[in-house]
């Protein structure tokens, strides 16, 4: 998806996850509606954030892509 809001929707009804700009999600994960991943290491030129329901299952696929997506941004 090309729309940010639209991104938010689609997390927030458990159909994906995404990785956006802070002050794109601070409202919701303010309200508790998304939770915020912080992703750290790497030469990013950005901060970026992974964000996931809190209160849903972590599936072991989700449990892998956060897994490579943190190694790829350390190395």
């Amino acid at each position: 998806l090309d729309n940010v809001e639209a991104i938010k929707k689609m997390i927030t009804a458990q159909l994906g996850i995404s990785i956006l700009p802070q002050i794109a999600i601070s409202d919701e994960v303010r309200s508790g509606a998304l939770r915020m991943l912080p992703l750290d290491g790497g030469k990013h030129r950005r901060q970026i954030s992974a964000v996931y329901r809190e209160d849903k299952y972590l599936s072991l696929a989700m449990a892998s892509f956060l897994s490579t997506v943190r190694e790829g941004l350390s190395n």
